[in-house]
C-alpha cells in the first residue's frame, strides 16, 4: 500500500492536481466533521456503489478515515484495488492527524447543529419524520428523544465518544430504540414522573424526576405540561438552544398552532401557560422539536408573537 502524509496532502491540494479525497467513515462521522473537499462513502458500500461515481480507473484516489487506529481507509484501499483502481494512496492519519497539524475541518450544519450537538438523519416515528438528538458534555453524552432507529452505524458513532450515555425523553413515547443502548451499554433513561402512566410508554425508565431537573450547569430540563402531563423541554443555556419535544414546533415557517381542535395535546391551555412560563424563565434562539421542523433563528421572538396572536 502506498501512503501520503499530511505535508504531502497539503502540497497536493495546493497544486490543484486532480484527485479524490475519499472519507470512508459512516455519514454520522462525516456530518460531525470532515476535511474540506472530501467526499463520503463508507468502505462497506464501495463495491456496490463507488462505480456510480463515474471515476476513471487511473483517477488519483486518497482514502482516509478517523485516525491511525481506524482501519476503514485500509479496507477501502484494498476494495478499490480489487475493483481495478490503480492510482491509490492512503492518508492513514485521517482527520485526527489533519486537525493535529492545525488544519481546518468543516461540518454539515444541517446535522451538526452546534459544536456539541448533532441531529440524527432519517429518524421516523411511525411514518413521520422526527428529531432525535445527541449532545456532548464533558463526562457524558445526552440523547434526546431517541434515536428512533439504531443501526450499527449509529451505535458506533454514539460509542465513539467513549462517555457514559444518558437519554432524556421529552414525553412518554419518544424513546425509540434506546432500550438497546440501555441493555447493552448501561444507558440511563430519564422521564418526568407525571408521564409514568403514559399509555404510549413502553420503556423501562431508570430515573423519574419531578418538576425541573439539571443534567449539568448548561443543560436544564423545564417541565411544560400540556401536550402530556409530564412533557418537558431541555434548554442548552450555553448555546441558547431549546429541545422542545412536542411542546413547541414549527410548521410552514411559523409556530405550530397547537390550540386548534385537531391537536394531539392533552390540555392545550395548560400547554400555552407552560410555554409562557418557559419564556419568562429562559432565553433561546433556536428550537429543535420532535415533530415538524426546527426554528433556527429568533425562536423565542416567534413564540412571543404567537402568544399575541392567540389572545
Amino acid at each position: 500500500m502506498k501512503e501520503i502524509n499530511t505535508e504531502e496532502l497539503l502540497e497536493l491540494r495546493e497544486s490543484k492536481k486532480k484527485h479524490i479525497l475519499l472519507d470512508t467513515r459512516s455519514k454520522h462521522y462525516f456530518n460531525w466533521e470532515q476535511i474540506p473537499g472530501a467526499i463520503n462513502l463508507r468502505w462497506k458500500y464501495l463495491e456496490k456503489n463507488f462505480h456510480h461515481q463515474g471515476y476513471d480507473k487511473d483517477t488519483l484516489i486518497i482514502t482516509h478515515c478517523q485516525s491511525f487506529l481506524c482501519t476503514a481507509s485500509t479496507k477501502a484501499y484494498k476494495i478499490l484495488e480489487s475493483m481495478g483502481y490503480n492510482n491509490l494512496l492512503e492518508y492513514s492519519g485521517g482527520i485526527e492527524e489533519w486537525k493535529t497539524f492545525g488544519n481546518k475541518v468543516e461540518i454539515n450544519e444541517k446535522y451538526r447543529i452546534s459544536n456539541r450537538a448533532y441531529k440524527f438523519p432519517d429518524q421516523k416515528f411511525y411514518s413521520s419524520n422526527v428529531g432525535s438528538y445527541l449532545i456532548e458534555e464533558e463526562d457524558f453524552i445526552l440523547l434526546v428523544d431517541g434515536p428512533q432507529k439504531i443501526d450499527e452505524e449509529i451505535e458506533d458513532f454514539i460509542l465513539s465518544f467513549d462517555k457514559a450515555i444518558k437519554i432524556f425523553l421529552t414525553h412518554g413515547p419518544t424513546g425509540g430504540e434506546t432500550p438497546l443502548l440501555q441493555k447493552k451499554f448501561d444507558a440511563r433513561i430519564y422521564l418526568h414522573a407525571a408521564d409514568k402512566d403514559n399509555e404510549w410508554l413502553n420503556h423501562k425508565i431508570d430515573n423519574y424526576f419531578s418538576n425541573n431537573f439539571d443534567f449539568s450547569k448548561t443543560l436544564k430540563v423545564f417541565h411544560t405540561p400540556g401536550h402530556s402531563p409530564g412533557s418537558s423541554v431541555l434548554i442548552d443555556t450555553k448555546h441558547y438552544m431549546l429541545f422542545s419535544g412536542d411542546s413547541l414546533s414549527n410548521k410552514n415557517n411559523q409556530i405550530f398552532n397547537f390550540l386548534k381542535k385537531d391537536t394531539h395535546s392533552d390540555n392545550v391551555i395548560e400547554q400555552l401557560n407552560s410555554l409562557k412560563n418557559l419564556s419568562k424563565n429562559f432565553d433561546f434562539n433556536s428550537v429543535f422539536p420532535f415533530h415538524y421542523e426546527p426554528i433556527l433563528h429568533k425562536g423565542k421572538e416567534k413564540l412571543l408573537k404567537y402568544f399575541q396572536r392567540s389572545k
